[in-house]
């Protein structure tokens, strides 16, 4: 009877410590921690590689029938006219293949206000969300990252579609001129392809495209843009690597997702250097030198800073989900409340600032700027600088208000900037 008992005893503690393991590994993969909702990238267009390619190929034949004779005339105006019919056709087929990517764009965008109503209606008045709304802010919190993946998803599709257009293209000749060129030897040769490396003089073209390639100069400056601003470029892929940027540079939602930024150097100026709304994800940026900074409203997540210098470098409100930190001393950067708190520093060689805290990088050009000769172990302290620091971290009400748009303080139209 004993032994029954006991065996039963074993069988009872064996299945209660299953159920308890069993409950807690519930528990834990249930648990996602709630952040603050920053704001989505930038929604821009998707540039087409074939589209680019058709048309490259038609202006070299317009600008060959320029000084062609009248009889390659007649065979370039037939060439021009297979290439323009081609081109409306293509123009027409990418815009329904990236149809699933602009609507998944839309349903982020309304996941995320959705989810940013939701929690400032939480968080009103400073008093913290109870239970329910917590797991409502959950709840939105995971919609709006599922459409922000749907969004990646639907852009590599989109991209793939578009890489197999383009060797359609190049299999039916459709991007090759048959016209006798001036060397014999080099009859029925195709058109140029698009280079791999660009200069500076490529930037100051609206129409240049400069995705994957590789800037090609040990310095790159901005002067000869007009108002001096970056807009609404795409860097993807491309790859900077060692290039020291002179002057000031301002950059306004651009993109440098998976971009190669390694050991690139901004020097300080007598203004911050500024990145406003761009996406940086999973960009390289190892060994960077960079020296009175601003990022703000940015896509910095799954970056890796590791090594990186940063002086006098400030963040607001930027996705840093996933960034690696390794070795970089951040006693001089000064980041927003919610950064600090949904970020890990555990591998960086000192923490960061909280913005409340310190005075903001962004200077008025008038007024002066923090001393370039102090020693970059010493934090910044507010005595150097003429003004306090206006979006103070402990008011959570007046930055939530803000929380899709950039401060005044680093607001670019407000004069400071062009």
């Amino acid at each position: 009877m004993k032994t029954m008992l006991d065996l039963a005893l074993v069988i009872f503690l064996v299945v209660l410590g299953f159920g308890l393991f069993l409950a807690l590994y519930m528990v834990v993969k249930g648990i996602r921690k709630l952040r603050a909702p920053h704001a989505p990238p930038p929604d821009r267009p998707l540039h087409s590689l074939a589209v680019n390619a058709v048309k490259t190929t038609l202006e070299a034949a317009r600008r060959r029938k320029t000084n062609a004779s009248d009889a390659e005339r007649a065979r370039l105006d037939l060439e021009i006219r297979r290439l323009e019919t081609r081109l409306e056709k293509l123009e027409e087929k990418t815009w329904i293949e990236q149809g699933p990517y602009r609507e998944a764009i839309k349903q982020r965008t309304v996941k995320w206000r959705d989810w940013s109503a939701a929690y400032q209606q939480g968080h009103q008045l400073g008093k913290r969300p109870t239970a329910s709304e917590k797991r409502k802010l959950l709840a939105l919190q995971g919609a709006y990252d599922t459409a922000g993946q749907q969004v990646e998803d639907e852009r590599h599709l989109a991209m793939g579609r578009d890489v197999v257009n383009l060797e359609e293209l190049r299999g039916q000749g459709v991007l090759e001129i048959d016209l006798p060129a001036a060397d014999p030897e080099r009859n029925d040769q195709p058109a140029p392809a698009t280079p791999s490396r660009f200069s500076q003089d490529d930037l100051a073209s609206r129409e240049f495209y400069p995705a994957g390639l590789q800037y090609s100069q040990p310095t790159l400056e901005l002067e000869f843009i007009p108002d001096g601003v970056l807009r609404d470029r795409d860097f993807s892929g491309c790859t900077f690597q060692g290039t020291r940027l002179l002057g000031l540079h301002l950059y306004h939602n651009c993109l440098f997702s998976r971009a190669h930024l390694a050991s690139v150097v901004l020097p300080r100026q007598e203004r911050p250097h500024q990145f406003v709304g761009c996406n940086f994800r999973q960009a390289k940026l190892e060994a960077c030198r960079l020296n009175f900074v601003l990022f703000s409203h940015c896509d910095l997540s799954d970056t890796n800073w590791k090594g990186s210098q940063l002086d006098t470098v400030k963040f607001v409100q930027c996705n840093i989900d996933g960034a690696q930190w390794e070795g970089v001393d951040l006693s001089r950067v000064v980041m927003s409340e919610e950064m600090l708190l949904a970020a890990d520093f555990s591998d960086a060689a000192a923490p960061p600032q909280q913005s409340g805290a310190h005075t903001a990088p962004h200077q008025d050009a008038e007024g002066p700027t923090p001393p370039a000769g102090r020693e970059a172990t010493h934090p910044i302290e507010p005595s150097q600088t003429d003004a306090p620091e206006q979006d103070s971290a402990g008011d959570s009400s007046a930055e939530e208000s803000q929380d899709a748009q950039p401060s005044p303080a680093h607001n670019p139209s407000d004069g400071e900037t062009p």
